[in-house]
């Protein structure tokens, strides 16, 4: 009986997706039009650029003709040289470098971008990989070198101890960003994360504060606010409550079931892990078939990383609490069509408290696809723009409207 029950709700989910297709395909108008709003305080940050005092909103305005313009299109919906970082707490992580330094020497004005995935993503997939070699490669008066931060276990980065990462973790990121302006001290440093690494890089950020030794971070569909996207998956529309959670749990167990060796309760060395992940029983995690997020969440991370529950966990690593303490130059991007982040996640009322935080959206462009007509990644023009119009700058401080600085 459980066999059939298994058969007919895997029936289920097959005639939901088919009908998703069909649905997508002759409903759905293929390129959708809309412009771009973009919301920042009545007080910014004042800039120095060619012997001039700016404003940060006024300058990224004047400089950024991508998000001003109108009618923005969308479809809805050998480069690598790698470098392994040990961590304090011996795990390790990798950096990959775009391009790599035998194919171009390192210059002396370069800048280099450091680029955050998104859950399980890494420098082998295929938007980072299109992401490095669209800006790399590109007519940008900046010279460009990426360098993807790869977290523990991906992108053939070893795991070697029980400790993973999750989407509110920043200390392996705070490493990898020391390393680099140690080694390369006297270039600029930008960010830029998709999804869950936006998460990351906007939380480090604020953490940071004015010590941030980046000069600017773009943040590219930020879930912002884990508590609420929680509760999207849970109780928004059908395709989040029987695919996109699905998906999202079942992503991270395939992470863990590929270092299973690491997992196995007799191979812990560690003894608070191994007592934490037995209480958290694995074998539910392992044995579910269809493996909703809150369940890696509940059974998985939580005890691995010391969280009191999954609330716990959604609440602190939530980068929306960090907006404020942000002290440099922050552009985000988020859709307001993005199935994953309800519009009610999007920091409207930071972007106007914070001299240094600015927000754009757009009507559509799912999420992280901005895909234009041609094929390629609208995105990968404001990103562009942003670096550019701040490679020169020189920061001054904060004003208000009305003249008082502090």
């Amino acid at each position: 009986m459980h066999h059939l029950f298994g058969l007919l709700y895997s029936s289920q989910l097959l005639a939901l997706a088919l009908c998703l297709a069909t649905y997508t395909l002759l409903s759905i108008p293929f390129w959708e039009k809309g412009d771009v709003e973009i919301y920042h305080a009545a007080f910014s940050a004042r800039l120095r650029v060619a012997q001039r005092n700016v404003t940060l909103a006024a300058h990224l305005k004047s400089n950024m003709s991508s998000l001003t313009q109108r009618g923005v299109s969308f479809r809805p919906l050998r480069w690598f040289s790698g470098k392994w970082l040990r961590m304090p707490d011996q795990g390790l992580i990798s950096l990959d470098f775009y391009p790599s330094f035998t194919d171009r020497p390192l210059r002396e004005d370069e800048c280099f971008v450091v680029v955050i995935p998104g859950l399980t993503g890494g420098s082998e997939h295929a938007y980072i990989t299109a992401f490095s070699e669209s800006i790399c490669l590109g007519r940008s008066p900046v010279d460009i070198r990426c360098v993807v931060c790869n977290y523990r276990g991906c992108s053939e980065t070893p795991l070697v101890t029980p400790k993973l990462y999750h989407g509110g973790r920043t200390q392996d990121l705070r490493c990898a960003i020391l390393y680099l302006t140690t080694t390369f001290p006297g270039h600029k440093l930008f960010g830029i994360g998709f999804s869950l690494g936006a998460n990351v890089l906007v939380k480090y950020a604020g953490e940071e504060g004015k010590r941030c030794p980046l000069s600017g971070i773009i943040s590219l569909g930020n879930i912002w606010d884990y508590v609420q996207v929680a509760k999207h998956l849970d109780s928004g529309t059908w395709l989040n409550r029987f695919f996109y959670k699905y998906q999202l749990g079942h992503a991270i167990r395939e992470l863990v079931k590929g270092h299973s060796y690491m997992y196995g309760l007799p191979v812990l060395s560690e003894g608070k892990i191994r007592t934490r992940l037995r209480s958290a029983s694995m074998s539910v995690l392992m044995r579910t078939r269809f493996v909703p997020f809150e369940l890696c969440v509940a059974n998985f991370l939580c005890p691995l990383f010391g969280f009191a529950s999954s609330q716990d966990y959604y609440a602190r690593t939530s980068s929306m609490r960090y907006i404020d303490k942000v002290a440099i130059p922050c552009l985000a991007i988020n859709s307001r069509d993005d199935p994953l982040v309800p519009s009610q996640c999007l920091p409207y009322c930071q972007a106007l408290a914070s001299p240094w935080f600015i927000l754009a959206t757009t009507r559509y462009g799912g999420h992280i696809g901005w895909v234009e007509e041609d094929g390629s990644r609208w995105y990968i023009k404001p990103i562009l723009e942003f670096i550019e119009a701040l490679f020169q700058m020189t920061i001054m401080g904060i004003f208000k409207w009305y003249g008082m600085e502090y």
